[in-house]
């Protein structure tokens, strides 16, 4: 599924807001610059992986393969930026962080 990018942007602009990477699996959509509050079943700061799209299969992988009393991944979180990513936490999220 396509990306989300704000129609305010101009097309040179627009281009730097695409994911890097491989293209993500179609069950996963992504909307960028946003973070979501929850209980994390894989925590980011040691869960790295090489693109959004690694990201996203391994959430879908967990949710398939968890136990009836886990809980299961049914949101992902990605940082493709060098700079790191911004999240409400205490935390400094890295590049690749998922």
């Amino acid at each position: 599924m396509n990306t989300t990018i704000n129609s305010t942007f101009m097309p040179e602009e627009a281009e730097e807001e695409v994911l890097p990477g491989r293209p993500l699996p179609q069950e996963c959509s992504a909307e960028l610059h946003t973070d979501y509050g929850g209980a994390a079943v894989r925590w980011g700061l040691t869960h790295h992986k090489e693109s959004a799209a690694d990201c996203c299969q391994g959430c879908l992988n967990h949710a398939e393969h968890a136990r009836p009393e886990q809980m299961k991944c049914n949101i992902w979180v990605y940082c493709p930026s060098e700079a790191g990513c911004y999240s409400p936490n205490i935390y400094e999220h890295r590049q690749q962080e998922c």
